[in-house]
């Protein structure tokens, strides 16, 4: 498609999509004319930052009025979660996670000394296995009513 055409067809200016495509090569030409697809035009003006790239302004206020009634319906729901609350809450089961690494740091090697290939593979399987219960405890922390 012609500068023209992809301008008419985006919405946007040719002053705003010429410079966008002035280094991307055409996809072909036309009447010795240098033609384009609407997905390179689209791809130039994202990179050239344009909101064009999103698509005309009232899909983008669409969009937008779509995200802010899920939002507002999701905080009536009770299923928003404030980011806040997510943080802390890996900064608690980091927390769990390492009790588990420095008691596990401090028992196992104790339980190791002396013992054959298969007992030390037993102990490994344990210790992982307290991470897995460790990991399993965490689960409270996105259960519901933690918010």
């Amino acid at each position: 498609m012609s500068i023209l055409a992809l301008s008419r067809l985006l919405k946007v200016g040719r002053d705003t999509l010429s410079p966008a495509l002035a280094n991307v090569t055409p996809a072909g030409s036309k009447s010795g004319k240098p033609t384009w697809t609407e997905s390179q035009a689209r791809a130039a003006l994202e990179a050239a930052g344009s909101r064009a790239a999103a698509g005309p302004l009232k899909d983008q206020k669409l969009k937008e009025q779509i995200r802010q009634l899920k939002l507002l319906n999701d905080r009536k729901a009770g299923t928003l979660i404030e980011r806040s609350s997510v943080v802390a809450s890996f900064g608690r089961i980091a927390s769990r996670l390492a009790e588990a690494r420095t008691q596990s740091e401090s028992q196992a090697p104790v339980r190791m000394v002396g013992k054959d290939i298969a007992e030390l593979r037993e102990e490994v399987r344990r210790i992982w296995d307290d991470v897995g219960r460790t990991l399993a405890s965490c689960a409270v922390e996105f259960q519901g009513g933690k918010k």
